[in-house]
């Protein structure tokens, strides 16, 4: 009698907005996963408005996944106290600290996402920008996921925390030669 396989991992991708005019190529790079049937679940911080849409990209945003608004986040959040507190501490004792005011909307969103992730079997998280770094640092305390970031251009976090970022990540991309200088093959320019 065979054993049943378990379903593939799946790779989450984090995507703060969508469209975002900061990330040039993330439309091309989720179309070339779809084109070579990568598994994979594009998930959406901030959903387009109407006039944001072109017909281009409506067959990729049906497929996305959105995290609920504001105030079901807030009611997560809320109802997880204890790990909660655990983040905030966890924060508190960095070295480097990214902005409190985007470490708790990505500790937020990570919690409402940690669900999310159970349901679609992710094992890996790459996070599109610098803004979705600190979330899916957090989904990687709470599940054990591995991480992956493409840093834009001009990232909101300070290189201190990156370099920290990509200390627990096991690739990723920037335009930063110095940064990628002391990284392992899985890093790229």
């Amino acid at each position: 009698v065979a054993t049943p396989t378990p379903e593939a991992k799946q790779t989450a991708y984090l995507i703060d907005r969508w469209p975002d005019p900061d990330l040039p190529f993330l439309e091309m790079e989720l179309r070339a996963l779809r084109r070579n049937n990568v598994p994979h679940v594009a998930f959406v911080s901030h959903p387009p408005t109407a006039s944001e849409l072109t017909p281009k990209s409506h067959n990729l945003i049906t497929e996305f996944e959105y995290l609920p608004d504001a105030m079901v986040i807030e009611a997560e959040w809320q109802a997880s106290t204890a790990l909660a507190r655990e983040l905030e501490v966890m924060r508190a004792n960095q070295k480097n600290r990214p902005p409190s005011d985007l470490f708790l909307d990505q500790a937020r969103s990570a919690l409402m996402l940690r669900r999310l992730f159970r349901q679609h079997n992710i094992g890996h998280v790459h996070a599109t920008s610098s803004r979705t770094l600190l979330g899916a640092l957090v989904l990687k305390k709470l599940l054990g996921v591995s991480v992956s970031a493409a840093i834009e251009e001009k990232p909101v976090l300070s290189e201190a925390v990156i370099v920290d970022a990509f200390d627990q990540s096991v690739g990723g991309r920037s335009n930063d030669r110095a940064l990628l200088a002391r990284r392992g093959s899985g890093f790229l320019y």
